[in-house]
């Protein structure tokens, strides 16, 4: 399975989050050239290729078998912009079987909501879709994809509250939807998580179930519309470097429990 390493964070501005965060992921590789594509999952793949109008690269043919080329070798899709792209893991059903684990399609002028098809990929880690135009809410179907662990789809005009589903995805390490037009409070939900929350637009007051997030290194809230008084449960969250609440409409002073955030250098 998919080994990950993780600088860990909470974003919640508007900045891509490949500025903010250093991640490495490591793919299962295929040892075997007999294993084939789940074929829900070819066939959603290909039937929202054809909606969004795009083809897949030279290295990449989806046209024959899915989970081929790129898709199973050790080739790192991120670092090589190879996109469209997809991942693969091979190694089921005694290598016999083939399911796509990551999606990356970045910055290719996709517009309209999210597919239909995007939940068939129930064992997708990775879902890369940041800088189109995707549009709408995101629905409640998101909560079927359990194996997510880095979730990426900032810089599209998506919008509507933020679905409580996402609270389903007790696996995810990467949350990043900035620069959308989400409106709403953050679900408590999504204090279940416990490694990186990033989002725009929303308000209210932080979530009391965010006393979980203890493992943060990273916090940009600046330009929302969080109220309320800053939470004197984020003085535990002892691993914090930086932290960025400016432009939001807190009220009261800075809880005497940020003396304990002895790594603290960026506030």
């Amino acid at each position: 399975m998919a080994a990950v390493r993780w600088r860990v964070a909470i974003f919640l501005g508007v900045f891509a989050a490949s500025q903010l965060v250093d991640i490495h992921i490591g793919h299962a590789q295929t040892t075997t050239t007999n294993a084939t594509t789940d074929p829900s999952e070819a066939r959603a793949l290909n039937r929202m290729f054809e909606r969004w109008e795009i083809s897949a690269t030279d290295s990449w043919n989806i046209s024959g078998e899915v989970c081929s080329g790129v898709a199973t070798n050790a080739t790192n899709v991120e670092t090589n912009n190879i996109n469209p792209s997809i991942k693969c893991d091979c190694s089921y059903d005694n290598n016999s079987t083939c399911h796509i684990i990551l999606l990356r399609v970045y910055d290719l002028n996709v517009a309209g909501p999210l597919p239909d098809e995007l939940w068939n990929f129930t064992y997708l880690s990775n879902l890369i879709l940041d800088k189109n135009y995707l549009t709408g809410p995101i629905p409640a179907a998101i909560g079927n994809l359990s194996r997510m662990q880095y979730l990426s789809i900032g810089h599209n005009a998506l919008s509507g509250p933020l679905p409580r589903e996402l609270g389903l995805l007790t696996d995810l390490r990467f949350l990043a939807f900035g620069t959308n037009s989400f409106s709403g409070p953050l679900p408590s939900e999504l204090g279940s998580l416990t490694r990186y929350i990033d989002s725009s637009g929303v308000s209210g007051p932080i979530p009391a179930s965010f006393a979980n997030l203890r493992n943060l290194e990273r916090v940009w809230a600046s330009d929302n519309g969080f109220t309320g008084p800053i939470p004197d449960f984020i003085g535990s969250w002892s691993s914090l470097t930086l932290l960025k609440f400016q432009g939001n409409s807190f009220v009261g002073p800075i809880p005497a429990s940020f003396s304990n955030l002895s790594l603290l250098n960026d506030l």
